[in-house]
């Protein structure tokens, strides 16, 4: 049968989530802080991601498994992440930060959307990064699953499934992407995409700056993560005046306005981890298959295996970031 994903159908789907009881309480996001954890993104300088998961496994809170980079908007920029991604974790162990693997370079190409529309007829990349991402999960368990924290596009965990399918039921992907529609990084490879939409659970907090519930985390729900506060630490004491920490009083990205990086964009992909309260609106649904075009169709279903963000608290957010970078045991081995 043909799957049309079109505005008719969208009215149908939003007519039956206004009459369904799709939207519940956060605590059942299928992942913890004792899942290992696997950390893929692209740009390092526009955010403070890394720096919270990295103080996150110094601390002994989280088990980091891998560190991946995966971009495939420019070959240049690719380049300049991976390498700049790799001095973050060296930064960070000059500074006394443990626990912390080497960066994997992820895909710098998409995935090819195979003529028949099929998933399992798409060429695998042979990625370095899906081989991690496979070994993990493979090592991981229904229960207490892989959990892939993604701020970028979703190549490398695509490319995961086509390398080994078992691994589906083994991994949750938390992430800044749309689930209704492609948004910005989820269009950086919108096959891959659509993969991880049908194949794997999903954690989705869309990138979207539309006027929808979709686009509120993103929009309102971000943490504070402003230099005022870095700079304060560093000059009482409360951060040691070392590489990682200086690195991140200076880092500024070379386009965006300073103010860009007064709230982080990717951290809420990363808070639920050790703040399941952050998240305090939720809309369960699934996927029932891929359009001729190949986009995923959804629909709105209490026992869903997407999860897609609708509310959350800044003030827990910010809370919880800072407690992570001010941990005196974060750096204190």
């Amino acid at each position: 049968m043909k799957l049309l994903f079109c505005l008719p159908a969208l009215v149908v789907v939003f007519a039956y989530w206004m009459s369904s009881s799709s939207t519940e309480a956060v605590d059942t996001i299928p992942f913890d802080k004792n899942c290992p954890v696997i950390y893929d993104n692209d740009d390092h300088r526009d955010m403070y991601t890394d720096e919270y998961l990295f103080s996150l496994a110094s601390a002994g809170s989280i088990n980091l498994k891998g560190i991946i980079t995966s971009y495939s908007g420019d070959k240049n920029e690719y380049d300049l992440f991976v390498a700049g991604r790799q001095q973050i974790i060296d930064k960070a162990r000059q500074s006394g930060l443990i626990n912390l693997p080497d960066a994997t370079a992820g895909p710098f190409i998409s995935l090819l959307r195979p003529k028949s529309n099929h998933i399992e007829d798409t060429p695998s990349l042979n990625s370095a990064a899906g081989q991690v991402i496979v070994h993990a999960a493979m090592q991981a368990s229904p229960e207490k699953p892989l959990v892939i924290i993604a701020g970028g596009q979703l190549t490398a965990i695509a490319d995961a499934y086509l390398q080994e399918p078992q691994i589906a039921d083994r991994v949750v992907v938390c992430g800044i992407f749309g689930t209704l529609h492609e948004t910005y990084n989820a269009g950086l490879d919108s096959w891959a995409w659509a993969i991880v939409i049908r194949k794997f659970r999903c954690v989705s907090i869309s990138d979207s700056e539309d006027d929808t519930p979709y686009s509120h985390v993103f929009l309102k729900g971000r943490p504070l993560t402003g230099k005022l506060r870095i700079s304060q630490d560093l000059e009482n004491g409360v951060i040691p005046s070392t590489s990682f920490y200086i690195w991140m009083l200076e880092k500024h990205h070379p386009v965006h306005p300073p103010v860009y990086m007064e709230k982080d964009g990717d951290t809420p992909a990363a808070i639920p981890l050790m703040r399941p309260d952050y998240l305090t609106g939720v809309e369960r649904w699934r996927c029932t298959g891929i359009d001729d075009n190949g986009k995923p169709v959804v629909v709105p279903d209490s026992n869903g295996s997407l999860y897609l963000m609708i509310n959350a608290d800044p003030y827990v957010a910010t809370k919880e970031f800072w407690r992570a970078i001010e941990e005196t045991k974060t750096w204190r081995h």
